[in-house]
């Protein structure tokens, strides 16, 4: 605001002076903004102060018209609060002038400012004309450009305008900032290093978009071939025309709240469908960090499932220090839930927790380069000295959540100075000592049957927390309650079964339990 009247301000000596550019979409007699709603919007609260300061007796100027605007009701009370912060800033920038400068500058804004108005019939017209113009220029943010792509590969044989307007709205339903913030910190980041690419040291930018640009719906792709040969694509769009279907079969039963729509699969490492499935995209994850509570998005509240993780870290967001690593919690926290939703939540939140943060601890210092090689693996520097593990590429390529439960993560380096960063040490010891002790009710009292195999049970449980070094304190357990008889001879044996590297911790509890109800029995 302050720079648009400054640039105003020092051109008032030229006869005109041009703005930008407004694009249009006619519609049934409406003219709908497609670009330029910042402008429109900045340039009534100009008017809007100075018709106030007309009114008031301070400048004389012509009667100043009012714009017969009908805004959209989605994300409305976001956007009049924001109007009302700007029409502030005006105040207190325009204060500054005496009454004869004020005039001046109002009269010059009202008859010499120019701004262009481009009319379009078709709204994908419209929106190519936004791309052409924004890839060229400086867009307000790379999703901007994502926006009006997927607007025009909604093809008007086959999407209506209505439903392009509906997606558009689905759009501007959430903030800016907040999808932004929802590509540039957590899709974009997740695609890179799922797939074992650096992550821009300059963030997420329009060089980056073509990697949420997917699937064409219509007949051809870019490169002349049909759908039909696209065997890879295929899958996807199955489930898109599975969903579609049953969305215009059961529209009346689901518009009544008798059926629940089912949803598009969405998967973070997947192909993307171009057009209304984008949207859906975005609509779906953004509703997905909401829930647990990874956007800034005020006067909307979270819904986090209990966590004592969560809890906890959300004490440390206050110190700056935790900034990248909490990012990088959050990707990761993100990803799992897209995979697995929140099976054995709280035990992969542990694993996060203590994979995120483990940089904080072992390094002086922290920086985006420096969660980026972490995040991928790489031996570089220093941080060959704590992993060589890309937890995103073993999440994508893992398919049940236990398999990424039983995985070994890299502990701190021992000769770290632990005076430093105090509360993530005892974060890290609490969760260390929760899964190095079996948290058992048994005791002298267990004779029964049933009491055994309940105890018994217990222990498999825990040991999916436990890692080889825990050995001692599972043969003591099983030693207690009488499923070892022996503990140096039988101990032994299956203490080797259990960590020899040929099976996974999911292998050998099934084991264990055919053991465990044979001798319950």
């Amino acid at each position: 605001m302050q720079q648009l009247i400054g640039d105003i301000r020092d051109s008032m000596q030229r006869p005109k002076y041009r703005i930008g550019t407004v694009i249009l979409h006619e519609d049934d007699g409406k003219l709908n903004v497609v670009d330029g709603q910042q402008r429109i919007i900045t340039f009534s609260i100009i008017a809007l102060y100075l018709d106030k300061k007309n009114n008031e007796g301070r400048i004389k100027i012509d009667d100043i018209p009012k714009p017969d605007i009908t805004p959209s009701p989605f994300g409305r009370e976001a956007s009049e609060r924001n109007i009302l912060e700007n029409y502030k800033a005006v105040g207190e920038i325009l204060s500054e002038y005496d009454d004869d400068y004020l005039a001046t500058f109002a009269n010059y804004f009202l008859h010499n400012c120019e701004v262009i108005i481009i009319r379009l019939a078709r709204l994908d017209e419209a929106f190519q004309m936004f791309d052409s113009q924004n890839s060229r220029g400086k867009a307000l943010y790379p999703t901007d450009l994502l926006k009006a792509f997927h607007i025009r590969e909604m093809n008007p044989r086959y999407v209506t305008d209505e439903q392009r307007l509906a997606m558009v709205r689905l759009w501007e339903d959430i903030e800016p900032t907040a999808i932004n913030s929802l590509f540039s910190d957590y899709l974009y980041k997740i695609k890179c290093w799922a797939f074992g690419n650096d992550v821009d040291i300059r963030g997420f930018s329009a060089d980056h978009i073509e990697l949420f640009k997917g699937i064409h719906e219509t007949d051809l792709n870019d490169a002349g071939n049909y759908n039909s040969e696209n065997n890879w694509a295929k899958p996807f769009l199955y489930a898109k025309s599975y969903i579609d279907d049953h969305r215009n079969e059961n529209q009346t039963l689901i518009r009544y709240g008798a059926l629940q729509p089912i949803e598009y699969p969405f998967q973070l490492d997947h192909p993307i469908i171009n057009g209304e499935t984008f949207f859906r995209m975005v609509d779906h994850y953004y509703k997905l960090c909401l829930k647990y509570d990874l956007l800034d998005d005020e006067g909307i509240e979270d819904t986090v499932p209990d966590s004592r993780i969560i809890e906890q870290v959300r004490e440390f967001d206050h110190d700056t220090r935790y900034n990248y690593v909490r990012n990088l919690f959050n990707c990761l926290l993100l990803f799992y839930v897209d995979r697995f939703g929140e099976q054995e939540l709280e035990r992969a939140l542990k694993k996060l927790f203590m994979y995120a943060y483990l940089p904080r601890v072992s390094m002086s210092q922290v920086r985006r380069w420096t969660i980026n090689k972490y995040a991928l693996g790489s031996d570089s520097g220093r941080m060959s000295t704590i992993s060589k593990i890309n937890l995103f590429s073993y999440l994508q390529q893992t398919h049940r959540a236990t398999d990424f439960l039983d995985l070994s993560l890299p502990t701190p380096p021992s000769n770290v100075n632990r005076n430093s960063y105090p509360e993530l040490w005892e974060m890290f010891d609490n969760i260390q000592d929760s899964a190095s002790k079996l948290q058992l009710d048994a005791d002298d009292n267990i004779n029964t049957k049933a009491d055994k195999r309940a105890a018994a049970e217990s222990i498999v449980i825990a040991l999916g927390k436990l890692s080889p070094g825990d050995a001692d304190t599972v043969r003591e357990s099983l030693h207690k309650i009488g499923i070892i008889r022996h503990k140096r001879i039988q101990g032994a044996k299956w203490e080797s079964t259990l960590w020899d590297g040929k099976k996974s911790l999911s292998e050998v509890n099934e084991s264990l339990i055919d053991l465990m109800r044979k001798e319950a029995e």
